[in-house]
């Protein structure tokens, strides 16, 4: 007989979905290890134990690669399984992707015949002690922007664990468990609170086909709170910090529906991810792209591109000529903005200022401390870029760049070492009328 033997049920799938689907190989964009532990079953002696260890390693391209090692106790059987993980992107934009995964290795299980009360029972005719078997599961997932669906097979080989032995290479082709996710995340107070909604529905020919509903909240990117429910078998609660998205930390309790012979039959898991190095995007990829292309411009090249902006600001006549006509932002991507300034002329020469010497590996336009004359703040990076060059082409020496504490990217026209300069220019730029709305800013 051949059978489909079901993954462990782990229930942190909400922080790391890798667990479930492959395609979420090198989601995080960071190179990642990551171990859950779950103890099933907390009121009985030898209850299940589920262990799962994993690692991930992306890349700036397309590719990404994990590897997944797996032990599931239960009593007498105990099976461990090895996967090797391929994943492929395809990025259509920004938040816009489609994922695929494949995985491959090996499992091997192991019956504790010597334990057995009654090693000559019929039931135990077949079994073996030892067994190893070939192992897979794939998967897919779309994203587009907050929402996510995606589809797993969890299992690829059809095996017996405990019905041959040494090796059975197994079946192709009986794929009988399947696993569909969604979600939509949700953002507010400009992404410092997370929500994120998801529904599950796990299909399989030996059990019943079990509907879960999920959520999970993120506070400031620091704390988790998330729970679940599964209609006819468990309520699930999840707790975590994940500090300065480098370590993870997450507990869930699961709380099954009724009692086995009066015990209960609580679960507990804990989770620990932690990230290596830098983000590997090919959005970060570009920023340092351009970044190099602006640092490597000749001082030619520089007096060149002013000679021809002086030229054009002498052939567009003053904004205020055109009192009433609305300047358009283009290219901006919806996204909630603290304060947008849409400013009305100028006259001065465009030079991008280079944040990034003092501490590159924070961010690539960190602010560094001072007193800014800021005009607008962003969420996304190409808003601010796209401001910035809109106002040097109304004749603003507009410069952006990146504020951590806040979480923001801010454009701003001036940076002083001291406040009052910084009032002061702030004050004569707004006594021009040439500005609307325009305030100082500090950095500590």
């Amino acid at each position: 007989m051949s059978i489909a033997q079901e993954r462990p049920d782990f229930q942190t799938y909400l922080t790391n979905p890798y667990l479930i689907n492959p395609s979420f190989v090198g989601n995080s964009g960071y190179t990642e290890v990551g171990m859950t532990y779950k103890k099933q079953w907390s009121g009985f002696e030898d209850a299940p134990i589920s262990t799962a260890f994993n690692l991930m390693l992306p890349t700036k391209g397309s590719l990404n690669f994990g590897l997944l090692l797996m032990n599931d106790k239960s009593i007498l059987l105990s099976n461990n399984n090895l996967l090797l993980t391929l994943g492929y992107k395809a990025s259509f934009g920004e938040d816009h992707h489609f994922k695929f995964g494949i995985s491959g290795g090996m499992g091997s299980s192991k019956f504790d015949l010597a334990n057995v009360s009654n090693p000559n029972d019929p039931a135990l005719a077949n079994i073996v002690a030892n067994n190893n078997y070939l192992d897979g599961n794939a998967g897919v997932h779309y994203k587009y922007k907050g929402f996510e669906v995606g589809f797993a097979l969890p299992r690829l080989f059809t095996v017996n664990p405990v019905g041959s032995d040494g090796f059975e290479q197994g079946e192709i082709g009986n794929l009988d468990e399947k696993v569909i996710t969604a979600s939509y995340q949700f953002g507010f107070k400009d992404g410092l609170y997370t929500f994120m909604p998801v529904l599950m529905y796990r299909m399989n020919e030996l059990f019943k086909d079990e509907l879960e509903v999920s959520g999970l909240l993120k506070i400031q990117k620091l704390i988790y709170l998330g729970g679940g429910y599964s209609p006819d078998k468990s309520l699930r609660a999840l707790a975590g910090i994940s500090l300065k998205e480098k370590l993870d930390l997450v507990y869930s309790y699961e709380k099954p529906v009724g009692t086995l012979g009066g015990v209960s039959i609580n679960s507990h898991e804990i989770q620990l991810k932690i990230r290596f190095g830098e983000k590997k995007s090919k959005v970060v990829e570009r920023k340092e792209r351009k970044a190099k292309e602006v640092v490597e411009k000749s001082p030619k090249e520089k007096e060149e591109k002013e000679n021809k902006v002086e030229e054009k600001q002498k052939m567009t006549p003053p904004v205020e000529e055109k009192e009433g006509k609305t300047i358009e932002m283009e290219n901006l991507v919806e996204e909630p903005v603290k304060e947008i300034v849409l400013p009305t002329t100028g006259e001065t020469k465009n030079k991008i200022e280079q944040l990034t010497e003092s501490d590159p590996k924070e961010s690539l336009f960190k602010m560094g401390k001072g007193f800014y004359v800021v005009v607008g703040s962003f969420e996304e990076f190409r808003n601010a870029e796209n401001f910035s060059d809109q106002l040097f082409k109304l004749g603003f020496n507009s410069k952006y760049g990146f504020n951590s504490e806040k979480g923001l990217y801010y454009v701003f026209l001036d940076k002083q070492a001291d406040k009052a300069s910084a009032d002061a220019e702030r004050d004569r730029l707004k006594e021009t009328g040439k500005v609307g709305k325009i305030w100082t800013m500090e950095i500590k």
